[in-house]
């Protein structure tokens, strides 16, 4: 005998790109939840070789009376990597704990990955996709 559980769920997806000056510009709203305070920072590591440690972090607030699931991916794009057409350098994926944002808070959330140094050098823009249950401008 089995247990089965349906779950219905309305997901949303945003998807856009910016170029690497612009990415700390952006504010992305809906729901109640409001997503800001973008950082990308890079930093060396004495023990990650040739690797750079690319860190990005975000504000994300939810103002809705119920929790709100939220994920967001990064991907740096760029030309350098040769071919006619622009190549994925790195991506990230990061979210808050538990995967969402209770109802009246604020989050700071921060990830990384060790990225080689000239592939994050060639980065011209960062795609972001979020994935929530309810829509984002």
């Amino acid at each position: 005998m089995g247990i089965l559980i349906l779950l219905n769920m309305n997901l949303y997806a945003y998807q856009n790109s910016y170029s690497v000056k612009e990415f700390e510009d952006i504010v992305l709203k809906g729901g109640g939840l409001k997503v800001n305070n973008f950082m990308i920072s890079e930093k060396r590591d004495m023990f990650s070789g040739k690797l750079i440690s690319l860190e990005i972090s975000y504000s994300i607030r939810n103002k809705s009376s119920k929790s709100r699931n939220f994920s967001i991916s990064f991907i740096g794009m760029g030309w350098a990597w040769g071919g006619d057409s622009p190549g994925i350098g790195w991506a990230m994926s990061s979210k808050p704990m538990m995967g969402m944002v209770g109802a009246g808070k604020a989050e700071s959330v921060n990830t990384s990955i060790f990225v080689d140094e000239k592939v994050l050098k060639s980065t011209e823009w960062i795609q972001v996709i979020v994935t929530t249950d309810g829509p984002l401008k």
